[in-house]
């Protein structure tokens, strides 16, 4: 299994090399699409029917033989991506709003903070004058 694609949170794409019952490479979408709270995924296998696996699938009940492996990688999905939710920080319910200002305090315009009249009443750093 090799992962060929990834484009958080809508999809992954794997590529899938199978040796029994026969010799195959598929390619694998894991399709995620938000849901309310939760998200849908879909699961898609692709890759090409030759001669001998179309006359398998006539023969064989290709759900029935993986249907369970598949609801068991889902589950192990939901699982794991239950696990991370729970780990997760939760989020801020609400950004709190910034401190409102004590009035008292009133910053200087910027031309007087840089050397303005107002910087003449200020006591003179150290070491300055020297």
């Amino acid at each position: 299994m090799t992962i060929l694609e990834s484009t958080p949170p809508e999809e992954v794409v794997i590529k899938l090399e199978f040796i029994k019952p026969f010799e195959s490479t598929n390619t694998t979408r894991f399709v995620l699409k938000p849901a309310g709270e939760t998200s849908e995924v879909s699961w898609i296998l692709e890759g090409e029917n030759n001669f001998i696996s179309k006359a398998f699938g006539l023969f064989f009940d290709m759900d029935a033989a993986i249907g369970a492996d598949f609801e068991k990688g889902l589950t192990a999905m939901n699982t794991a991506a239950q696990a991370a939710a729970a780990a997760a920080p939760a989020p801020a319910e609400a950004a709190a709003p910034a401190e409102a200002a004590d009035p008292t305090e009133v910053e200087a315009p910027a031309d007087e903070a840089e050397g303005g009249e107002a910087a003449d009443d200020a006591a003179p750093a150290e070491g300055a004058g020297e």
